[in-house]
């Protein structure tokens, strides 16, 4: 039992390792294994940013868990004053909106 335990831990972290380096481009798998994810999204220039005001809809579904039908809505809720509204207006659910929270931003 105990090692089944072990092998299940090893492969979630590995499952963590793979989608944070699918999701975070020019992080490498020891950087994620040390829990530097969260410092790579904080290390990105807000000019890398997409403005959700102005991203088309192929700009807006490059961002994680973002698809047709989320990127449809946020266009159509436009415009924003900032990025919070995407959650406080219901444009998308809140779990949606803490994986791209780092990575969006909202210009006048």
């Amino acid at each position: 039992m105990m090692l089944d335990m072990k092998a299940g831990r090893r492969w979630m972290a590995r499952c963590r390792i793979l989608i944070s380096v699918l999701l975070i481009p020019g992080l490498s798998p020891a950087q994620v294994d040390k829990g530097a994810s969260a410092a790579a999204t904080e290390q990105i220039s807000p000019a890398s940013r997409i403005d959700i005001n102005h991203a088309s809809v192929a700009e807006l579904e490059t961002l994680p868990g973002i698809r047709d039908a989320y990127a449809n809505a946020i266009i159509r809720h436009r415009p924003y004053q900032n990025k919070k509204q995407l959650s406080s207006r219901r444009v998308i659910p809140g779990a949606a909106y803490a994986k791209i929270k780092d990575l969006v931003i909202a210009k006048q």
